[in-house]
């Protein structure tokens, strides 16, 4: 059985369900950036920026610049991101940093993490 509504399967995108780079990826989510000013839009590769930037970066709140050159001008626009959590869900974006309340609910849910000795 399936339904018509994949929100209803997995919930939307938010910074409580997955706030940093290694949980989206972990959690398989499907990254795009957007530039609002020439309409490009970017899949994003979060192996990719994992590998960059490690996977306890937040990606909540942030924006690039835009790389498309035409004419040998590059686009003054910026990128925004947008993050969705299963194939034909919606699509929400990250464009708002996580507040200082919903980044002490996300730790204290996540729990502490002792590597200890191995």
């Amino acid at each position: 059985m399936g339904t018509k509504k994949p929100d209803v399967i997995c919930s939307p995108p938010s910074p409580m369900t997955c706030l940093t780079l290694g949980e989206m990826h972990q959690a398989r989510w499907n990254v795009h950036a957007s530039c609002r000013r020439c309409s490009l839009r970017i899949r994003v590769s979060l192996k990719l920026l994992i590998r960059v930037h490690g996977p306890d970066a937040c990606w909540w709140g942030r924006k690039a610049p835009c790389p498309r050159v035409t004419d040998g001008r590059s686009c003054p626009g910026e990128l925004v991101y947008s993050a969705q959590a299963i194939n034909g869900g919606s699509w929400v974006s990250m464009q708002q940093q996580p507040s200082e309340q919903v980044v002490k609910a996300w730790a204290a849910k996540r729990g502490s993490f002792y590597p200890g000795e191995r």
